[in-house]
Protein backbone atom coordinates (compact mmCIF):
# COMPACT_ATOMS: atom_id res chain seq x y z
CA UNK A 1 0.00 0.00 0.00
CA UNK A 2 3.14 2.33 0.97
CA UNK A 3 4.66 1.26 -2.52
CA UNK A 4 1.51 2.17 -4.17
CA UNK A 5 1.33 5.48 -2.50
CA UNK A 6 4.89 6.33 -3.53
CA UNK A 7 3.45 5.11 -7.12
CA UNK A 8 0.69 7.60 -7.18
CA UNK A 9 3.14 10.95 -5.66
CA UNK A 10 5.54 9.90 -8.10
CA UNK A 11 3.21 10.09 -10.71
CA UNK A 12 1.63 13.11 -9.68
CA UNK A 13 5.30 14.62 -9.59
CA UNK A 14 6.13 14.06 -12.78
CA UNK A 15 2.49 14.95 -14.17
CA UNK A 16 3.33 18.35 -12.56
CA UNK A 17 6.47 18.67 -13.74
CA UNK A 18 5.60 17.99 -16.86
CA UNK A 19 2.79 19.73 -17.08
CA UNK A 20 5.01 22.91 -15.47
CA UNK A 21 7.78 22.39 -17.87
CA UNK A 22 5.00 22.72 -20.51
CA UNK A 23 3.65 26.34 -18.99
CA UNK A 24 7.47 27.10 -19.05
CA UNK A 25 8.15 26.09 -22.51
CA UNK A 26 5.11 28.42 -23.92
CA UNK A 27 6.46 31.10 -22.15
CA UNK A 28 9.90 30.84 -23.10
CA UNK A 29 8.82 30.77 -26.89
CA UNK A 30 6.44 33.37 -26.15
CA UNK A 31 9.41 35.31 -24.94
CA UNK A 32 11.28 34.10 -27.89
CA UNK A 33 8.72 35.39 -30.15
CA UNK A 34 8.53 38.49 -28.59
CA UNK A 35 11.98 39.34 -28.82
CA UNK A 36 12.74 38.51 -32.59
CA UNK A 37 9.45 40.35 -33.10
CA UNK A 38 11.42 43.42 -31.42
CA UNK A 39 14.61 42.80 -32.92
CA UNK A 40 13.37 43.16 -36.36
CA UNK A 41 11.33 46.07 -35.59
CA UNK A 42 15.00 47.22 -34.58
CA UNK A 43 16.36 46.22 -37.68
CA UNK A 44 14.15 47.61 -40.02
CA UNK A 45 14.24 51.40 -38.13
CA UNK A 46 17.69 50.92 -38.15
CA UNK A 47 17.33 50.50 -42.03
CA UNK A 48 15.09 53.23 -42.62
CA UNK A 49 16.99 56.03 -40.68
CA UNK A 50 20.25 54.62 -42.41
CA UNK A 51 18.57 55.21 -45.75
CA UNK A 52 17.36 58.38 -44.79
CA UNK A 53 20.76 59.01 -43.32
CA UNK A 54 22.27 58.34 -47.04
CA UNK A 55 19.56 60.28 -48.67
CA UNK A 56 20.38 63.52 -47.14
CA UNK A 57 24.27 62.82 -46.85
CA UNK A 58 24.22 62.57 -50.91
CA UNK A 59 22.53 66.31 -50.92
CA UNK A 60 25.26 67.12 -48.33
CA UNK A 61 27.62 65.37 -50.26
CA UNK A 62 26.60 67.78 -53.40
CA UNK A 63 26.71 70.59 -51.30
CA UNK A 64 23.77 72.16 -52.30
CA UNK A 65 22.16 73.84 -49.46
CA UNK A 66 20.44 76.78 -51.07
CA UNK A 67 19.26 77.31 -55.00
CA UNK A 68 18.44 80.54 -55.67
CA UNK A 69 16.10 80.57 -58.88
CA UNK A 70 16.15 84.25 -61.32
CA UNK A 71 12.51 84.93 -62.64
CA UNK A 72 12.51 86.65 -65.76
CA UNK A 73 9.73 89.19 -66.38
CA UNK A 74 7.31 88.52 -68.78
CA UNK A 75 3.87 89.10 -66.86
CA UNK A 76 3.12 90.95 -63.82
CA UNK A 77 5.78 90.15 -61.20
CA UNK A 78 3.14 89.75 -58.32
CA UNK A 79 1.54 87.21 -60.30
CA UNK A 80 4.66 85.80 -61.55
CA UNK A 81 6.40 85.30 -57.61
CA UNK A 82 2.83 83.91 -56.87
CA UNK A 83 2.73 80.83 -59.79
CA UNK A 84 6.41 79.70 -58.34
CA UNK A 85 5.05 78.78 -55.05
CA UNK A 86 4.29 74.88 -56.57
CA UNK A 87 7.53 75.15 -58.58
CA UNK A 88 9.38 75.67 -54.69
CA UNK A 89 7.47 73.10 -53.13
CA UNK A 90 8.66 70.68 -55.88
CA UNK A 91 12.44 71.85 -55.90
CA UNK A 92 12.50 71.63 -52.54
CA UNK A 93 11.22 68.49 -51.82
CA UNK A 94 13.14 66.98 -54.70
CA UNK A 95 16.48 68.32 -53.58
CA UNK A 96 16.52 68.92 -50.36
CA UNK A 97 17.62 72.09 -50.25
CA UNK A 98 16.55 75.83 -49.48
CA UNK A 99 14.98 77.48 -52.94
CA UNK A 100 14.74 81.06 -53.05
CA UNK A 101 12.72 83.07 -55.70
CA UNK A 102 14.16 85.99 -56.97
CA UNK A 103 12.59 88.33 -59.66
CA UNK A 104 14.25 90.55 -61.74
CA UNK A 105 12.95 93.55 -63.28
CA UNK A 106 14.95 93.50 -66.66
CA UNK A 107 17.31 90.24 -68.48
CA UNK A 108 20.85 92.06 -67.92
CA UNK A 109 20.55 91.94 -64.01
CA UNK A 110 20.05 88.28 -64.21
CA UNK A 111 23.12 87.64 -67.08
CA UNK A 112 24.78 89.80 -64.11
CA UNK A 113 23.70 88.19 -60.94
CA UNK A 114 24.45 84.95 -62.64
CA UNK A 115 28.30 85.92 -63.65
CA UNK A 116 28.55 87.18 -59.87
CA UNK A 117 26.91 83.53 -58.60
CA UNK A 118 23.78 85.63 -56.95
CA UNK A 119 21.55 83.74 -58.96
CA UNK A 120 22.64 79.76 -59.81
CA UNK A 121 19.71 79.65 -61.78
CA UNK A 122 17.30 81.42 -64.44
CA UNK A 123 14.21 81.38 -66.69
CA UNK A 124 15.58 83.33 -69.85
CA UNK A 125 14.68 83.65 -73.46
CA UNK A 126 17.64 83.81 -76.51
CA UNK A 127 19.17 86.67 -76.32
CA UNK A 128 20.34 86.35 -72.63
CA UNK A 129 20.62 82.64 -72.75
CA UNK A 130 24.13 83.88 -75.33
CA UNK A 131 25.27 86.55 -73.09
CA UNK A 132 24.89 84.07 -70.26
CA UNK A 133 27.25 81.76 -71.97
CA UNK A 134 29.40 84.33 -73.76
CA UNK A 135 30.20 86.61 -70.50
CA UNK A 136 28.88 84.76 -67.04
CA UNK A 137 29.96 81.20 -67.42
CA UNK A 138 26.73 79.97 -67.85
CA UNK A 139 25.20 77.49 -70.04
CA UNK A 140 21.50 76.25 -70.66
CA UNK A 141 20.63 72.50 -69.36
CA UNK A 142 16.72 72.47 -70.57
CA UNK A 143 14.44 74.06 -72.95
CA UNK A 144 11.16 74.90 -72.94
CA UNK A 145 8.28 73.01 -75.12
CA UNK A 146 5.54 75.38 -76.24
CA UNK A 147 2.65 73.65 -78.40
CA UNK A 148 5.30 70.94 -79.28
CA UNK A 149 8.00 73.14 -80.42
CA UNK A 150 11.18 74.11 -78.79
CA UNK A 151 11.62 77.56 -80.93
CA UNK A 152 8.60 80.23 -81.98
CA UNK A 153 8.65 83.82 -83.85
CA UNK A 154 8.54 87.03 -82.29
CA UNK A 155 5.68 89.49 -84.13
CA UNK A 156 5.12 93.26 -84.56
CA UNK A 157 1.45 93.91 -83.64
CA UNK A 158 -0.33 97.18 -84.39
CA UNK A 159 -4.29 98.00 -83.81
CA UNK A 160 -6.32 97.12 -87.07
CA UNK A 161 -7.24 100.82 -87.13
CA UNK A 162 -4.19 102.38 -86.69
CA UNK A 163 -3.73 102.71 -90.64
CA UNK A 164 -0.18 100.93 -90.46
CA UNK A 165 0.22 98.10 -93.16
CA UNK A 166 4.08 97.87 -93.23
CA UNK A 167 7.30 97.90 -91.76
CA UNK A 168 8.30 101.59 -93.44
CA UNK A 169 4.72 102.60 -92.04
CA UNK A 170 6.40 102.73 -88.71
CA UNK A 171 9.12 105.38 -89.28
CA UNK A 172 8.32 108.62 -87.02
CA UNK A 173 5.89 106.68 -85.25
CA UNK A 174 6.11 104.89 -81.20
CA UNK A 175 6.81 101.57 -80.37
CA UNK A 176 7.07 99.51 -77.41
CA UNK A 177 9.93 96.66 -76.97
CA UNK A 178 10.38 94.71 -74.10
CA UNK A 179 13.79 94.56 -72.92
CA UNK A 180 16.92 95.40 -74.50
CA UNK A 181 18.19 92.49 -75.08
CA UNK A 182 15.21 90.48 -75.28
CA UNK A 183 14.73 88.43 -78.53
CA UNK A 184 11.25 88.34 -79.33
CA UNK A 185 10.81 91.77 -78.03
CA UNK A 186 13.39 94.00 -79.34
CA UNK A 187 16.37 92.32 -80.86
CA UNK A 188 14.50 90.01 -83.48
CA UNK A 189 12.16 92.72 -84.50
CA UNK A 190 14.25 95.64 -84.89
CA UNK A 191 16.87 93.06 -86.70
CA UNK A 192 14.15 92.81 -89.39
CA UNK A 193 14.48 96.99 -89.71
CA UNK A 194 18.27 96.06 -90.63
CA UNK A 195 17.05 93.51 -92.81
CA UNK A 196 15.01 95.99 -95.55
CA UNK A 197 17.86 98.58 -95.04
CA UNK A 198 15.53 100.57 -93.07
CA UNK A 199 18.28 101.31 -90.48
CA UNK A 200 22.14 100.73 -91.38
CA UNK A 201 24.20 98.61 -89.27
CA UNK A 202 25.88 100.96 -86.08
CA UNK A 203 22.67 103.41 -87.02
CA UNK A 204 20.99 105.02 -83.58
CA UNK A 205 17.94 103.01 -84.03
CA UNK A 206 15.88 105.67 -81.79
CA UNK A 207 16.08 107.86 -85.02
CA UNK A 208 14.00 106.12 -86.89
CA UNK A 209 11.15 105.87 -84.48
CA UNK A 210 9.39 108.62 -82.73
CA UNK A 211 9.46 107.08 -79.37
CA UNK A 212 10.63 104.34 -78.22
CA UNK A 213 9.56 102.45 -75.04
CA UNK A 214 11.21 99.58 -72.84
CA UNK A 215 8.18 98.36 -70.85
CA UNK A 216 9.54 94.86 -69.41
CA UNK A 217 7.57 92.27 -70.90
CA UNK A 218 4.96 90.63 -73.03
CA UNK A 219 1.86 91.73 -71.13
CA UNK A 220 2.88 95.48 -70.53
CA UNK A 221 4.13 95.88 -74.18
CA UNK A 222 0.81 94.64 -75.77
CA UNK A 223 -1.97 96.36 -73.69
CA UNK A 224 -0.02 99.88 -74.27
CA UNK A 225 -0.27 99.25 -78.00
CA UNK A 226 -3.61 97.80 -77.67
CA UNK A 227 -5.20 100.91 -75.18
CA UNK A 228 -3.09 103.15 -77.83
CA UNK A 229 -0.11 104.38 -75.68
CA UNK A 230 1.73 102.99 -78.41
CA UNK A 231 1.57 102.78 -81.82
CA UNK A 232 3.30 98.97 -82.59
CA UNK A 233 4.57 96.73 -79.94
CA UNK A 234 6.72 93.39 -80.43
CA UNK A 235 6.79 89.97 -77.96
CA UNK A 236 6.25 86.29 -79.08
CA UNK A 237 3.59 85.26 -81.25
CA UNK A 238 1.91 83.71 -78.18
CA UNK A 239 1.48 86.68 -75.93
CA UNK A 240 -2.20 87.93 -77.75
CA UNK A 241 -3.33 84.38 -76.72
CA UNK A 242 -2.04 84.92 -73.06
CA UNK A 243 -2.89 88.14 -72.19
CA UNK A 244 -5.84 89.47 -74.72
CA UNK A 245 -8.89 87.97 -74.22
CA UNK A 246 -11.28 86.84 -77.70
CA UNK A 247 -13.04 90.38 -78.38
CA UNK A 248 -9.60 92.35 -78.48
CA UNK A 249 -7.82 89.91 -80.51
CA UNK A 250 -9.96 90.49 -83.18
CA UNK A 251 -8.99 94.70 -82.80
CA UNK A 252 -5.07 93.93 -82.99
CA UNK A 253 -3.49 92.48 -86.10
CA UNK A 254 0.10 91.46 -87.36
CA UNK A 255 2.18 94.04 -88.86
CA UNK A 256 5.60 91.56 -88.92
CA UNK A 257 7.07 88.63 -88.32
CA UNK A 258 10.85 86.83 -87.90
CA UNK A 259 12.40 83.70 -86.42
CA UNK A 260 12.28 81.08 -85.55
CA UNK A 261 13.92 81.56 -82.59
CA UNK A 262 14.31 79.37 -79.46
CA UNK A 263 12.22 79.05 -76.54
CA UNK A 264 13.28 80.25 -72.83
CA UNK A 265 15.33 78.39 -71.64
CA UNK A 266 16.64 77.20 -67.85
CA UNK A 267 19.86 78.34 -66.99
CA UNK A 268 22.72 77.14 -64.40
CA UNK A 269 26.09 78.73 -63.77
CA UNK A 270 28.74 76.33 -64.43
CA UNK A 271 30.62 76.57 -61.44
CA UNK A 272 28.39 75.22 -59.70
CA UNK A 273 29.79 71.73 -61.00
CA UNK A 274 28.60 68.86 -62.82
CA UNK A 275 27.20 66.49 -59.97
CA UNK A 276 24.93 69.87 -58.77
CA UNK A 277 24.20 70.81 -62.41
CA UNK A 278 23.18 66.73 -63.65
CA UNK A 279 20.88 66.80 -60.14
CA UNK A 280 18.93 70.25 -60.69
CA UNK A 281 18.43 68.96 -64.84
CA UNK A 282 17.37 65.39 -63.46
CA UNK A 283 15.02 67.36 -61.45
CA UNK A 284 13.73 70.05 -63.59
CA UNK A 285 13.05 67.20 -66.01
CA UNK A 286 11.05 65.58 -63.63
CA UNK A 287 8.26 68.36 -63.90
CA UNK A 288 7.58 66.91 -66.96
CA UNK A 289 5.70 63.53 -65.10
CA UNK A 290 2.32 64.39 -65.68
CA UNK A 291 1.02 65.24 -62.19
CA UNK A 292 3.66 68.33 -62.11
CA UNK A 293 3.20 69.46 -65.37
CA UNK A 294 0.94 72.57 -64.32
CA UNK A 295 3.40 73.78 -62.28
CA UNK A 296 5.60 74.40 -65.74
CA UNK A 297 2.35 75.69 -67.30
CA UNK A 298 1.19 78.21 -64.84
CA UNK A 299 4.65 79.63 -64.41
CA UNK A 300 5.79 80.07 -68.07
CA UNK A 301 2.78 78.57 -70.23
CA UNK A 302 5.09 75.92 -70.83
CA UNK A 303 3.71 72.27 -72.17
CA UNK A 304 7.43 70.55 -71.14
CA UNK A 305 10.75 70.56 -71.12
CA UNK A 306 13.45 68.89 -73.11
CA UNK A 307 17.26 68.70 -72.62
CA UNK A 308 18.82 71.76 -74.40
CA UNK A 309 21.75 72.28 -76.24
CA UNK A 310 24.57 75.72 -76.51
CA UNK A 311 25.00 75.19 -80.24
CA UNK A 312 20.91 76.40 -80.43
CA UNK A 313 21.32 79.63 -79.54
CA UNK A 314 23.97 79.78 -82.21
CA UNK A 315 20.94 81.61 -84.66
CA UNK A 316 20.41 83.79 -81.93
CA UNK A 317 24.26 85.03 -81.76
CA UNK A 318 24.50 85.60 -85.58
CA UNK A 319 21.28 87.79 -85.34
CA UNK A 320 22.44 89.89 -82.52
CA UNK A 321 25.70 90.49 -84.99
CA UNK A 322 23.40 91.46 -88.05
CA UNK A 323 22.76 94.82 -85.83
CA UNK A 324 25.80 95.33 -84.51
CA UNK A 325 24.21 96.65 -81.28
CA UNK A 326 26.22 94.48 -78.65
CA UNK A 327 29.46 94.31 -80.70
CA UNK A 328 31.44 95.60 -77.54
CA UNK A 329 29.81 93.01 -75.24
CA UNK A 330 30.40 90.22 -77.70
CA UNK A 331 34.20 91.91 -78.07
CA UNK A 332 34.94 92.03 -74.51
CA UNK A 333 33.88 88.32 -73.82
CA UNK A 334 35.96 87.01 -76.71
CA UNK A 335 39.50 88.33 -75.17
Amino acid sequence: MRHNLNTMQLYKFVSYSVNSECVKGEVLNNRVLFFGLFLLFVILAGIILITDSMDEQTNNDLNLKVLNIALSPTHDPDQLLENSKPLVFYLEKELNAKVNIIHVTDYSSVVQALGSQHVDVAFMPGLPTVFAIKTADSRPICIEVQRGKTNYYSHIYVRKDSGLNTLEDLKGRSIAFTDYVSSSGFLYPLSRFYEEGLIDKGENFDKYFGKVRWLGGYETALTSMFNGQVDASCGSEHAPLWYLDEEQKKEIKLLDKSGPLPTHSLVVRNSLGEEIITKIQQVFMGLNNPENKAILKDLYHADALEEANVSTYDTVYQKAITTGLFDDVFATADE
